[in-house]
C-alpha cells in the first residue's frame, strides 16, 4: 500500500506538490491578467466616444455581444455580416439603447467581392478597433486533407481577416 499510517511522507509530499502547482497556476493567471487583459481594458478606456469599431460576424453570438459592448462605451459601430435582417435588428437596438451611429454592411467575407465591398465602405473612416469574428468550422473534427471546401475555409478564416486588417491598420497606427 502506497499510503500508510506509519509513513505519512508520501501524502505530505503530494500535498506540497499540489499546493505548489496551485500557486504556480495562480501566478500564471495573474501574469496573464497583468500583461494582456489590463492592457486591453486600458486601451478601451483611452478610446474616444464617436470613433468607429468594425466588427465582422456581428449578426449573432460573440460578434453581436462585442457590438453592443463597444456601443455602450460610446463607439460608433460598423457591423458586418451576411444576414440583412439580423443586422437591421442590431442596428435598431444599438441606436435606440446607446444613441451611437451604426453602419451595417451586408457582405460575404468568404468571397473577394465581399471583402472588396467592405474595404470600399470603410476606407475613409476613422477606425479605432477591429474585431475579426468570422470563421468556418466543421461540425466534427476531420483531417484537413479530406475537406471539400478548403478554399472557403482559407478565404474566410485567414484571407478575409488579412484584408480587413490591411485596410484598417494604417489608419489606427499611432505615430
Amino acid at each position: 500500500m502506497f499510503f500508510s499510517v506509519m509513513n505519512p511522507l508520501p501524502l505530505l509530499g503530494m500535498s506540497f506538490c499540489f499546493y505548489g502547482a496551485f500557486k504556480f497556476g495562480r501566478n500564471l493567471l495573474h501574469l496573464f491578467k497583468l500583461l494582456y487583459v489590463s492592457r486591453f481594458s486600458r486601451r478601451l478606456k483611452d478610446v474616444n466616444p464617436g470613433e468607429w469599431a468594425v466588427i465582422s460576424g456581428a449578426s449573432e453570438g460573440i460578434g453581436r455581444s462585442y457590438s453592443v459592448a463597444l456601443a455602450s462605451l460610446g463607439l460608433n459601430i460598423v457591423a458586418i455580416a451576411r444576414s440583412h435582417d439580423k443586422l437591421l435588428k442590431l442596428e435598431e437596438e444599438i441606436k435606440d439603447k446607446y444613441g451611437v451611429e451604426v453602419k451595417i454592411i451586408i457582405a460575404d467575407l468568404g468571397t473577394s467581392d465581399g471583402c472588396a465591398k467592405v474595404e470600399n465602405c470603410i476606407v475613409d473612416m476613422e477606425i479605432s478597433i477591429l474585431i475579426n469574428n468570422i470563421g468556418i468550422f466543421t461540425k466534427t473534427p476531420k483531417p484537413f486533407a479530406s475537406l471539400e471546401s478548403k478554399s472557403d475555409i482559407f478565404l474566410v478564416n485567414t484571407l478575409s481577416a488579412l484584408r480587413l486588417t490591411h485596410c484598417i491598420l494604417p489608419g489606427t497606427l499611432f505615430t
